[in-house]
């Protein structure tokens, strides 16, 4: 079953692709997509945020459906993940602003959250 019809993966996958340009691996280590996520919730539509769950483990935050969000990427054929560090984004930056768009998420929005996702997950990299 998708996490939320498949919104929130769509949304990472979209704002990965439009924020890193060519960049099509987006790091999944050490928590870097859970506290980027955390960092930009506030941004994000009501009807994505409102069915995250961020908690603190023994391991540090934690977006408690990122791992079934992940599968979800992947269901859809919006990532590639044979390597547990790294997902490969196969979305092409027309299909990542269409997808944010039936989302309500105008162009311009996309193309500020899309930055600041990916200036949030740069800066967790490199923490």
């Amino acid at each position: 079953m998708l996490e939320n019809h498949g919104k929130p993966a769509q949304l990472i996958a979209a704002l990965w692709t439009i924020g890193a340009a060519e960049d099509r691996h987006l790091p999944n280590y050490r928590g870097v997509l859970d506290s980027a996520l955390n960092k930009i919730k506030d941004q994000l539509p009501t009807d994505v945020t409102e069915n995250l769950t961020f908690s603190v483990t023994g391991i540090g935050l934690r977006c408690l459906e990122l791992p079934q969000i992940i599968n979800d990427m992947q269901y859809l054929l919006l990532a590639d993940i044979r390597v547990t560090s790294s997902i490969r984004i196969k979305v092409e930056a027309d299909q990542a602003f269409a997808m944010l768009c039936e989302q309500n998420i105008s162009r311009q929005d996309a193309s500020q959250l899309a930055q600041e996702f990916y200036a949030a997950v740069s800066a967790e990299c490199d923490s």
